[in-house]
């Protein structure tokens, strides 16, 4: 329990901070003395300070959830139709569809020749060619806008779709997740009330700009200061803590220790230095595959909520509030059983549910909540893997190197995520064939985690070379 502070700042700082980039700061200067023993004694253990640099930095969630998930709304199944030529005004719209378009299709992208039904509106129409449909018309009884309707991003262009967008060191890292759940809440009633799809892109980028103004009251981490050597910049914020604490007489205890520390060269590695390294080599390769795996899971079934129940607004919403209880459950499973048998225990819980949504008959049962239900377990699943994973990922690469560490493997998440939208555009060649692939990878990836060490309980390593040693 002696280093919840330290795993709290460098997995609430840096892994959030680091999750889209993979570059570390490089440092030549490392202060040799024990920062989580020297922080945990400045500051206490968790105080008004650590609360709100916690709740500051979970609410990053939100914005995180509306623009990972706002696709949903973006581009939602949208009904859509050719347009009727001139020439056959004196057919009604519902005429017109039912004489155009082969009834093979429920969104036809080919019709009957208007050219031959103009002439023989009843000739048999397996005698008439069909040709491409040029322009269409949407029905915007849920949307009133979308990009499908702006761009016309049907039949040869409906793939662009895809493509447009201590116990405290256990505990917090795990929780600040939580609010993602709420934002697709918060969006989902967004896009309830304004169904253009950039009335609703302004209002979420709107209320993202707000998360401008913690470059003035976010803080840099004590722990990664005094790895990198930034002593006097580390003291300031300690100190900073500790009033707010109310820890002053600790902190001057501390900063006596603090400045008497001795300084040695070290030099900070790079991603490529744990590739080099045999032991940190495979944990690498096996983090990596991990993030793989994970990425595709939730971009694949985040884009593909809008086919799984049949009110969008209601699926988005609670599947995400579903989601909040996977990430609760995960704290009492991290504490209990340890990172690595979490990602384990909720990974099983998503390929489950990959599996079962395909087995529940769609449009059977009210807003088809059987489906529903299922959906919210499986983001519940993806809810407590997620945190767990980030947790694991932290506390098997080095303090000096974390940040590249942990922004490398995560990148193929990133990666994953490029790739996901043809996994979606599969449902197009075969009803539920992405939720089949899902379920595939899913378990494929229980296979990852078996070689990985348990990190529970364990002083988190602040060099490569005690990374090395880390078994």
């Amino acid at each position: 329990m002696k280093h919840w502070l330290g795993g709290l700042i460098s997995e609430v700082y840096i892994l959030i901070n680091m999750q889209n980039v993979a570059e570390s700061f490089p440092s030549k200067i490392k202060l040799n003395c024990n920062f989580d023993d020297l922080t945990s004694k400045a500051i206490g253990e968790f105080g008004r300070w650590q609360l709100w640099i916690s709740v500051l930095m979970a609410l990053l969630k939100l914005p995180m959830a509306w623009y990972q998930l706002n696709i949903i709304f973006m581009a939602p199944p949208q009904e859509f139709w050719c347009v009727k030529p001139n020439s056959f005004h004196k057919y009604t719209t519902e005429e017109w569809r039912k004489m155009c378009a082969p009834q093979i299709e429920e969104n036809p992208c080919l019709i009957f020749d208007p050219d031959v039904l103009l002439i023989a509106p009843t000739m048999e129409r397996t005698l008439i060619a069909l040709v491409p449909c040029t322009q269409f018309n949407y029905d915007t009884t849920t949307f009133t806008r979308t990009i499908v309707s702006d761009w016309n991003l049907v039949c040869t262009r409906h793939w662009l779709v895809h493509i447009v967008g201590g116990k405290w060191r256990t505990t917090i890292p795990v929780l600040y997740h939580l609010p993602f759940g709420l934002g697709n809440a918060v969006m989902s009633a967004l896009a309830y009330w304004l169904r253009d799809w950039r009335k609703l892109e302004f209002s979420l980028a709107t209320l993202s700009s707000l998360y401008i103004l913690y470059w003035f009251v976010i803080p840099e981490s004590p722990r990664w200061l005094l790895a990198t050597g930034q002593r006097d910049k580390a003291i300031e914020v300690l100190n900073n803590a500790a009033m707010v604490n109310n820890k002053q007489k600790d902190f001057q205890i501390v900063k006596k220790w603090l400045l008497s520390c001795k300084e040695t060269i070290i030099e900070a590695p790079g991603f490529l230095a744990f590739i080099k390294s045999k032991n940190m080599r495979m944990k690498t390769v096996l983090l990596s595959g991990n993030w793989f795996c994970t990425g595709l899971e939730f971009y694949t079934f985040s884009q593909y909520l809008g086919a799984i129940g049949g009110n969008i607004f209601l699926t988005v919403a609670l599947t995400g509030i579903i989601s909040i209880p996977g990430g609760i459950l995960c704290v009492y499973i991290i504490t209990k059983f340890g990172r690595r048998t979490t990602v384990w225990i909720f990974q099983t819980i998503t390929a489950a549910c990959f599996l079962l949504i395909l087995f529940v008959p769609k449009n059977i049962f009210a807003n088809d909540w059987p489906r529903l239900l299922i959906a919210g377990t499986g983001f519940a699943g993806l809810a407590g893997t997620v945190p767990a994973l980030y947790l694991l990922s932290g506390e098997l690469f080095p303090t000096l190197g974390r940040n590249a560490g942990v922004g490398g493997v995560t990148i193929f998440a990133r990666i994953a995520s490029m790739i996901a939208p043809l996994i979606v555009s599969l449902d197009d060649v075969m009803l539920d064939l992405p939720l089949i692939i899902l379920s595939i990878v899913s378990f494929a990836h229980l296979f990852l985690l078996v070689p990985l060490p348990e990190t529970k309980d364990r002083p988190l390593p602040d060099t490569l070379e005690e990374a090395e040693q880390f078994n």
